[in-house]
């Protein structure tokens, strides 16, 4: 569970402890994630279009991606990770730059977003 700051009230001060056990590795816990969401995890294939190289190249994706260029002047985007919801909600910032190889579960999340978006009088 993640919490904001700016939509926290009455906080107040608590005898308990709030202690991470002394093994826990953030890194590693947010290795398993896009952004902050955490679900089940996916192979995240991303293809990067010609014209938005560039921008990705001075992008990270996820601190585990590997980018591969292809001979048609694109690149592709490899991690996993879990969180398609912020994923999908990431990828409207990139205007068509980024097409969605897999999961077939992205498509589908990129597809509930937009459905989510259209208005019903």
């Amino acid at each position: 569970m993640s919490y904001r700051l700016d939509r926290m009230a009455n906080a107040r001060l608590s005898e308990i402890p709030g202690v991470i056990p002394a093994d826990f590795d953030l890194d590693d816990w947010m290795s398993h994630s896009f952004g902050i969401w955490r679900g089940e995890e996916h192979d995240i294939v991303l293809r990067i279009r010609p014209h938005a190289v560039e921008r990705a190249r001075g992008w990270r994706f996820h601190r585990q991606q590997t980018l591969e260029m292809q001979t048609d002047g694109s690149m592709l985007v490899r991690f996993r990770a879990g969180g398609l919801q912020e994923l999908a909600e990431h990828l409207f910032a990139w205007a068509g730059g980024v097409d969605v190889v897999s999961p077939v579960g992205l498509h589908h999340e990129i597809g509930r977003v937009i459905n989510s978006m259209m208005y019903r009088p």
